[in-house]
Order: C-alpha cells, then structure tokens, then sequence
C-alpha cells in the first residue's frame, strides 16, 4: 500500500503557480515525491520557467516527524523543513532554487516519521522565474 497523496493545482499562470497538497499516510511515508513538475509550466513567453521560488508557505502536519521540500539537483537543494503548524512568506524575497547543477529542478517531498494515519496540508504558492 502507499500513502494516500494529492497535489491539487488552485492556480497557474505564467508568473505564479500555487498547489495544495495533502497526504494521509499509510505509515510507508513519501521520498523525493514530485510536487511541482517544472517542465510543466509555462513563462509569458511560453518557454519554461528557470526556476520555481517559493513565495510562502502554510501547513498543517501531524503524525509525521518533519516534512522536507527540496529542489531537484544532482544534489538536492533544501528549501524548508517543516513540521506542526505555521506559516511563512517570502515576498520580500522568495526563497530562491540556488540552482545547483544537474537534475531538473522539479520541487520535491519528502516526508519523515511516517506513521499510520499521519497527514499533512500544504499550500504553496511559487513565482517562475
């Protein structure tokens, strides 16, 4: 069995692209789950974005020890580690993919602690660039 897991698109558009994401977990946990698909998005100018940077960030996680979302490089880039519940804004200056080299900076979970019934809300809201 595998967690129960969604990513739901609430907006997407050429300069800013929001997603929520929920899980109920079966125990088993997530490792490097594609949430947000760069190759997938699409700049004014219809080409795709060279990065995605987060803009803010709420969640509510419960069960799990810590959620960790990360950009997809050879070696991956850590954007947040969360847990319990809060909230975080960037628009003063999001928080940047650093850009490190390879992979295909793609925004990755993973979850941490797993147990049964555990869950997780996050709304992201992302800026292309």
């Amino acid at each position: 069995m595998a967690d129960a897991a969604t990513s739901n698109v609430i907006q997407s558009g050429p300069r800013n692209h929001s997603v929520l994401l929920t899980c109920v977990s079966d125990g088993t946990g997530e490792s490097n789950s594609v949430k947000i698909d760069k190759s997938t998005l699409r700049l004014v100018n219809g080409l795709e974005p060279s990065a995605i940077n987060i803009e803010s960030v709420e969640w509510n996680i419960q069960g799990f020890t810590y959620v960790k979302l990360a950009w997809d490089h050879t070696a991956d880039d850590t954007a947040l580690v969360i847990s319990g519940t809060g909230d975080m804004c960037f628009k003063q200056g999001a928080l940047k993919d650093p850009g490190g080299a390879g992979g295909t900076g793609d925004l990755l979970l993973t979850s941490v602690g797993a147990a049964s019934a555990a869950t997780y809300t996050i709304l992201l809201n992302v800026s292309l660039s």
